[in-house]
């Protein structure tokens, strides 16, 4: 019993998900451009690859071929697959890889790329819709019929509303979610091989106590599929305005990166090079410490003052939004910053009607009456960025 419990556990792998995740970004278009188009085509692409693999194609392929593999859902086992009456062999047929035992999906690292990828292609697919409707929204004001005399140039989404807009944009983010939660399942299941002796084995199992079936994947992978699947969570809850899930799905994100960061490089298979561990080791720490920090914090910390910001005064939101700010580029669009910018002035101005600041200034012992609002505004604009500069030091 305890050799095959150890042949289980080598089995088990270990795939670094965001690795792969970054290194499809930086090279099919998000990373540098920002080309959503460009990496959706890129996913499907490699899905293609991913299902047509041997080893793995029967339990992948949505097709009719492969209707008696385990990954078919039971609702479709009798039937054409996904609902039709069709029985030609390569007609759609639906799949469940949750049906899949735990041994068989630590044979081969695509059963868990597939799902890894179909989120990716319907993340990038709504991202995509998103800058498109911006992108409409920007040049409506100098809009002109010139591409319906042309007749044919145009895109057939140029005369969609904001509103259907968004619909298909949410109708893909909610589909990632639910291929990450996939993911998540995935590498936490269990599963048995099902058999005709079910009961026989269970009677078995509770005399002996010892079967134990171990996850496909070692605990940093579980850890990895949690905190992509936490994320992709969060960013739905962020497009839905619900900052208490946010915050939760954001904050389990990056609880996780950092101790992937710190504890994720840990190799227990056996005595290995030094160097090399040193090497994975400092990869992984500076890749999850820069994602947690630079990725993960100014989201959470977002939501965050979302939630905060009725029962703040000016000065408090202000100061929230500055400590908010300090991990985010300076970008023209960044909602955190245009918050500052504008709540910055708003306070100014408020200041500034009131009449309760800078309405006088001591010029060598002399009290100097500022009238004019133009002058008071002035003022405190320099107040409060020598406050900011002496704040730095």
């Amino acid at each position: 019993m305890a050799s095959n419990t150890e042949e289980q556990q080598q089995q088990q792998l270990r795939i670094y998900l965001h690795s792969e995740i970054s290194t499809a970004h930086s090279q099919h278009g998000i990373s540098p451009h920002e080309d959503y188009t460009q990496y959706s085509s890129y996913c499907s692409r490699r899905l293609q690859r991913l299902r047509h693999t041997k080893l793995v194609r029967r339990e992948l392929l949505h097709v009719r071929l492969y209707k008696s593999s385990l990954s078919t859902k039971a609702a479709v086992v009798g039937g054409g697959g996904g609902g039709g009456s069709s029985k030609a062999k390569n007609a759609y047929r639906a799949i469940d890889l949750t049906n899949l035992p735990s041994t068989q999906l630590s044979s081969h690292i695509n059963y868990f790329l597939e799902p890894l990828y179909c989120a990716e292609r319907c993340w990038s697919q709504s991202m995509a819709l998103k800058v498109e409707m911006m992108n409409n929204n920007s040049n409506n004001n100098n809009a002109t019929s010139d591409g319906a005399k042309l007749g044919g140039n145009a895109s057939p989404r140029n005369n969609w509303s904001n509103g259907k807009f968004r619909a298909q944009m949410m109708k893909k983010l909610k589909k990632a979610v639910g291929y990450a939660n996939l993911l998540e399942t995935l590498v936490m299941s269990t599963k048995k091989i099902s058999s005709d002796n079910d009961e026989e084995e269970k009677e078995e199992g509770v005399k002996e106590g010892n079967d134990v079936v171990q996850p496909p994947v070692d605990e940093h992978t579980q850890m990895e599929a949690r905190a992509y699947a936490s994320f992709m969570r969060g960013n739905l809850a962020l497009e839905m305005n619900q900052w208490q899930t946010a915050c939760t799905e954001y904050q389990m994100a990056l609880t996780l990166c950092e101790a992937l960061g710190s504890t994720g490089s840990k190799n227990d298979d056996g005595p290995t090079d030094v160097a090399v561990v040193d090497v994975q080791q400092l990869e992984l720490f500076d890749f999850f410490t820069t994602r947690a920090k630079n990725v993960i914090a100014p989201l959470l910390k977002y939501c965050h003052y979302e939630l905060q910001e009725k029962g703040l005064s000016p000065t408090e939101k202000i100061s929230f939004l500055q400590s908010s700010s300090s991990t985010i580029s300076d970008h023209a669009s960044d909602p955190l910053l245009a918050k500052l910018h504008s709540l910055k002035n708003e306070t100014l101005q408020n200041e500034v009607t009131s009449g309760s600041s800078m309405s006088q200034i001591i010029f060598r012992e002399n009290v100097i009456q500022v009238e004019t609002r133009e002058l008071r505004m002035a003022f405190l604009k320099i107040q409060d960025l020598k406050s900011d500069w002496e704040g730095e030091e």
